[in-house]
């Protein structure tokens, strides 16, 4: 697990950044709540989903044309409210300062390179691939440290089962999952 302190860093409102989409900024505020448990689908992880994880997520976010297009169809208008534009709302403009944010990546160095790049925020990072085992097995750690919001990087449907799981150890915390980890720490 590596550690950051918000001293070294940019707050993450520093700078001009256009307003988000209403949709966009609705949805950070809705899942701001302690014990929040929220993931993203799009057309390829609807079809790897595992349901009974998905039925523990409070909240799902829609990110892909596709879905949005056949929601449409079927009468659900939805905007998109993918990762990639929900989360740097709720890290800049709705949680408050300071708060403890927990990355857990999948490849070496995914959720510490994603951890460096939040201002105004405690972070700490584990390698998913390489800490997941003994974290799912133990997440004492990780409890221990009492984090906010934990950001899951492991890919669908690992990464709901385990949102799922650290929801019963971190009831109070949110718990997204994302792929928005690679993108910012700059993999694709």
């Amino acid at each position: 697990m590596t550690y950051n302190s918000t001293t070294d860093r940019v707050p993450s409102s520093a700078g001009a950044s256009p307003a988000p989409d209403p949709a966009v900024a609705e949805f950070a505020r809705r899942i701001a709540r302690p014990g929040a448990v929220v993931t993203w689908l799009n057309h390829w992880s609807v079809q790897q989903a595992q349901w009974s994880a998905l039925e523990t997520m409070t909240d799902i976010g829609i990110d892909g044309t596709l879905l949005q297009l056949m929601l449409a169809r079927c009468g659900m208008d939805m905007g998109r409210t993918s990762a990639d534009l929900v989360l740097p709302v709720l890290f800049r403009d709705v949680l408050e300062p300071d708060q403890r944010i927990a990355f857990i990546g999948s490849a070496p160095g995914v959720a510490t390179r994603a951890a460096e790049r939040i201002g105004g925020h405690q972070t700490c990072a584990f390698d998913g691939y390489g800490e997941l085992k003994e974290l799912r097995r133990d997440p004492s750690q990780l409890r221990a440290w009492r984090p906010d919001v934990v950001v899951l990087g492991l890919g669908a449907p690992l990464q709901e089962e385990v949102a799922a799981e650290l929801h019963v150890a971190l009831p109070e915390a949110i718990v997204c999952t994302s792929r928005w980890l690679d993108r910012s720490a700059g993999r694709q």
